[in-house]
């Protein structure tokens, strides 16, 4: 087993976020552990104490993105860094409430809201 590692510098990812896209890497062929996580000091000892807390990304400090995978070989664990990166590259252009372009009225953000009859959105 191989434990790699990254940390991306100030880069904030909503944990619902994370969490979707450690599913995904944790899916992939030879990943036996994934973790995306903010590295506060919460997580990090979690991490160290799951044996997933390698050196590399020991600077982490609390504002920064950790990407770690436990994987059966190098090429494995080094193959799925980079997916992770892709799906969260992949997420940047779709997070975030305003996926499009922002109503310019309030009739048009109510017409957006979920759950809001169309009769009271005129």
């Amino acid at each position: 087993m191989v434990t790699r590692g990254r940390v991306r510098p100030d880069a904030f990812v909503d944990s619902v976020a994370l969490m979707q896209v450690t599913e995904r890497v944790r899916a992939l062929p030879g990943v036996r552990a994934a973790a995306l996580v903010m590295a506060t000091e919460l997580n990090q000892r979690v991490l160290d104490e799951t044996d997933l807390w390698p050196a590399e990304v020991k600077r982490a400090g609390s504002a920064d993105l950790v990407i770690v995978v436990r994987a059966d070989s190098a090429a494995a664990a080094d193959a799925a860094l980079g997916q992770a990166e892709a799906f969260l590259a992949a997420r940047r252009g779709d997070e975030g409430p305003h996926r499009r372009e922002p109503p310019r009225s309030i009739t048009g953000a109510a017409r957006r809201l979920p759950g809001t009859p169309a009769r009271y959105a005129k």
